[in-house]
């Protein structure tokens, strides 16, 4: 089974707490290396022995965040810029111990990774890096800096002591499509997501090709002519079986041999009938 797209991960400078140079408008050098549709190494994905249980060590535990959650609609000082600002904050030795994840949830991807457990070899992800704790995202500005405009996850894990996630930050993130695209690989966007609308006709304006829309554009207009189809059949439906009502009591207030009146209502049942089965 042929595998879709896959996003490697490039290791950044050891910023020790330091926040990254932004001064730089052009895209992450990993941009072109999401275009490679190799297997990413084992770097690339979380894996389930990242999820163990907790190792006995001697080491100190790590300093808590404030918070466990952090989003952009929460209350000050829960925050994304909070949660960016505890990340670089930490102690060197701290950040040595963890491993961010970064999803990408707007515009929408799926990517296939391996999995061996998974009946058909892979499973789907929006994972879209992964990074030593030492080399922290200093702000919302520097997320955009690497990955473009967006709605980003972000998932701190403490892989040494307790070996699972310690902070976790939500990020709505703004649509500067013009200033700052998504390092998106095409192949990897989910076109058939309305909420990419905006997204897919940002990049058709830029002339990119999108293999696959025009198959699911067809899909969508024949759906919709058959919605409207269907809607005007069941408003004519709706009329008939009122008029055919109508129709009913007006016949039964003439005076009809009792045989020739059920007659008719039976007629103008069954015409009823017929027009509701043809509607469903």
């Amino acid at each position: 089974m042929p595998r879709g797209p896959q996003i490697k991960v490039r290791k950044l400078p050891n910023l020790h707490g330091k926040l990254p140079h932004l001064d730089n408008p052009a895209p992450p050098e990993w941009a072109d290396q999401a275009l490679e549709t190799s297997i990413p190494d084992d770097f690339a994905l979380e894996s389930d022995e990242e999820r163990k249980e907790p190792v006995k060590t001697d080491l100190p535990p790590i300093p808590k965040p404030p918070y466990f959650k952090f989003t952009s609609t929460a209350p000050k000082g829960q925050r994304p810029d909070d949660f960016f600002g505890w990340w670089v904050g930490l102690d060197v030795q701290y950040q040595e111990r963890l491993t961010a994840y970064v999803y990408r949830n707007w515009p929408t991807i799926q990517i296939r990774v391996p999995a061996k457990k998974s009946a058909t070899g892979f499973r789907v992800s929006c994972q879209i890096d992964k990074l030593l704790g030492n080399q922290p995202i200093g702000s919302i500005e520097d997320l955009i800096h690497r990955y473009g405009c967006g709605d980003y996850t972000v998932r701190l894990n403490d892989q040494i002591g307790e070996r699972g996630s310690i902070a976790l930050c939500i990020i709505k993130g703004e649509r500067d499509l013009q200033d700052h695209p998504p390092v998106i690989h095409p192949g990897t966007l989910m076109l058939d997501d309305p909420a990419n609308g905006s997204y897919i006709e940002f990049l058709r304006l830029k002339g990119a090709d999108l293999p696959g829309l025009e198959r699911i554009e067809d899909m969508r207009t024949d759906t919709s002519a058959s919605d409207r189809l269907a809607e005007t059949v069941e408003r004519m439906a709706d009329q008939n079986i009122r008029l055919a009502g109508e129709a009913v009591k007006a016949a039964g207030k003439q005076e009809k041999p009792p045989e020739q009146a059920r007659s008719s209502d039976q007629d103008t049942l069954l015409t009823s009938m017929k027009i509701v089965q043809q509607v469903s």
